[in-house]
């Protein structure tokens, strides 16, 4: 029986062990987590920090000093370099470990592609030592706005910002060196055109793609995967270039053996290199999507390489289909219920649901891809079934928050949240017009607001808190309307518009619209405000909160934090 150690024992591990199980190979789990999800899978676990590579040497040498240990592998984690450290000095597979280390250093990837010639963003290596100010100006020096500053060594876009304005770029330096186990950052063009993730296996030398991915990014400063399609959409000509160039900066690092997974750009300049790591992907795509797709199963090839073996009669396709991978994510808060993930799977082409949270979790609107609330895949036989079996998922899912909790009130009537992540904007000029003339409410509460702050036993109102209506009150609540809502045609991450939204809205809660001339007491301003930032879970929170909360708590997580969207 051949054994093989499998750094990671999350989710994005699971591939990997099942593929051991069906092959009959003995797993040796490593960790830090000794909870991990894939650690049942393992028939044997050890618990030590992969970032350790002395560590690991130490574990593995006396796996294989008793004769089985054939193998080292990872798959979906920053620590290839790890895989390479011992597989180096116990004689295994792989590649030597200085490439491995330029395939996860970022400074020392960027200077390989630079002497190569390989096309890549223009960069900068930032150190702790010496003044951050200092850095940020001489940054700032160098590189046209807007630009990327990211740690050296991480991935998941931890610790990775936009600097849009100078006088953000000092914290982006402090963040991303944060991130950095070396302490050191590193800044970069920007590079325009849209970004793909490649994977592929390198056999003596041979690079084999296995696969091409839309990646969908957004929520800038951040760089948030919401999602990625498989295979891409590109051109033939778009396709070929890209894949040469990701093979130039492959051979670039010295990839001979093994797994690399490539973030590449296609833009106005053509193909340009962002990243290339010695290991398959992450996000869901070599583990999941990429097998859904084609039938490949991708993760057991490449333990096979790891093993000595030839795999390429496993990369085959034995179909052709769309995978498409979405995520589900939150504004802050506490959840107070999630539902419906586990009821989605094999329904409506939906082939894998991975739920993040739970009840009374903590949620974060995300900063990285390590932040999000869960994902759903889906596939079809075309993008579009794929695609539509997708957002169709990711619409019946609730995440429902809180009411009355300050950090969300502060994501959604505060000033620090970027425009980049409101649900929606207003496009069209009567709409924003009306929106800024709009006051915050209409009536009795905003009337009363001066006279009630301490006054727990105010009399009930339609738009008042805890003495008003109770939850699942048959009472409508009054809102004053847009006056053009269906010339609204952006969409927010589920896919919809706002006049959608709104309808889904009234499905499950008892509002109507009317104008502002009706003289009725209604929401204005703090609803749309509300809506536009949060989508239907700002719209559920800001409901949720005015119907069972205290006045008191609605003045000061509310009102008193409101300002509107246009002036």
């Amino acid at each position: 029986m051949q054994s093989i150690m499998i750094l990671g024992a999350g989710v994005m591990q699971q591939p990997a062990y099942h593929a051991a199980r069906r092959n009959g190979w003995y797993s040796i789990g490593v960790d830090r987590d000794p909870y991990g999800p894939a650690v049942t899978l393992a028939d044997a676990f050890e618990q030590v920090d992969l970032a350790d590579p002395p560590g690991v040497l130490s574990v593995a040498e006396r796996y294989h000093g008793d004769g089985r240990l054939d193998a080292v592998f990872t798959a979906g984690t920053d620590f290839s370099s790890t895989v390479a450290y011992v597989g180096e000095r116990l004689g295994l597979p792989g590649i030597p470990y200085d490439t491995a280390l330029r395939a996860t250093d970022k400074a020392l990837m960027r200077e390989c592609f630079r002497d190569a010639g390989v096309p890549s963003p223009r960069f900068r290596t930032i150190k702790e030592a010496g003044s951050l100010e200092d850095s940020a100006r001489r940054v700032l020096e160098d590189f046209e706005l807007p630009f990327v500053i990211k740690p050296v060594d991480n991935m998941g876009a931890r610790g990775v910002q936009l600097v849009q304005h100078p006088r953000q770029a000092r914290a982006a330096l402090e963040t991303a060196m944060a991130f950095s186990r070396t302490r050191r950052a590193i800044a970069e063009e920007l590079i325009p055109g849209c970004e793909y993730s490649v994977d592929a296996l390198v056999f003596n030398g041979e690079v084999m793609i296995t696969g091409v991915a839309d990646r969908h990014i957004h929520f800038a400063p951040y760089f948030i995967e919401m999602g990625h399609t498989i295979p891409a959409a590109l051109g033939s000509a778009e396709l070929q270039e890209l894949i040469a160039v990701f093979e130039r900066g492959v051979r670039a690092l010295g990839i001979t053996h093994g797994a690399a997974k490539g973030d590449v750009f296609y833009g106005r300049n053509g193909a340009m290199v962002g990243e290339i790591a010695a290991r398959l992907s992450g996000g869901y795509m070599s583990g999941w999507t990429y097998p859904l797709c084609s039938g490949v199963e991708l993760t057991e090839a490449a333990m096979r390489f790891a093993l000595g073996q030839d795999p390429r009669e496993l990369l085959n396709p034995r179909f052709q289909r769309v995978s498409a991978e979405r995520a589900v994510i939150s504004a802050p808060g506490r959840v107070r219920r999630a539902n419906k993930f586990a009821s989605l799977r094999n329904r409506d082409g939906v082939a894998e649901v991975f739920q993040r949270v739970r009840t009374g979790d903590h949620v974060r609107f995300p900063r990285n891809n390590v932040e999000k609330c869960g994902n759903i895949i889906a596939v079809g036989d075309t993008r579009g079934e794929a695609v539509t079996s997708a957002l169709k998922a990711i619409r019946s899912i609730v995440i429902e928050l809180e009411p009355g909790n300050g950090e969300t009130a502060a994501f959604l009537f505060g000033p620090q949240t970027p425009a980049a992540h409101h649900a929606f904007g207003l496009e069209d000029p009567c709409n924003r017009a009306a929106l800024s003339a709009m006051p915050p409410l209409c009536g009795i509460l905003e009337n009363r607001g001066g006279r009630q702050r301490s006054d727990a036993k105010a009399p009930p109102s339609p738009v008042s808190g805890g003495n008003g209506r109770a939850r699942g009150s048959t009472a409508e609540l009054k809102v004053l309307a847009l006056p053009h809502l269906e010339r609204e045609h952006q969409r927010d991450w589920r896919g919809l518009t706002p006049r959608e939204t709104i309808a889904e809205l009234r499905r499950e809660r008892s509002i109507a619209f009317v104008p502002g001339s009706s003289g009725e007491s209604a929401l204005g301003g703090v609803f749309w405000r509300a809506f536009l930032i949060g989508g239907l879970q700002g719209a559920r929170y800001l409901i949720d909160t005015i119907e069972e909360c205290e006045y008191e708590a609605v003045e000061r997580e509310i009102l008193s934090r409101y300002l509107p969207l246009y002036v």
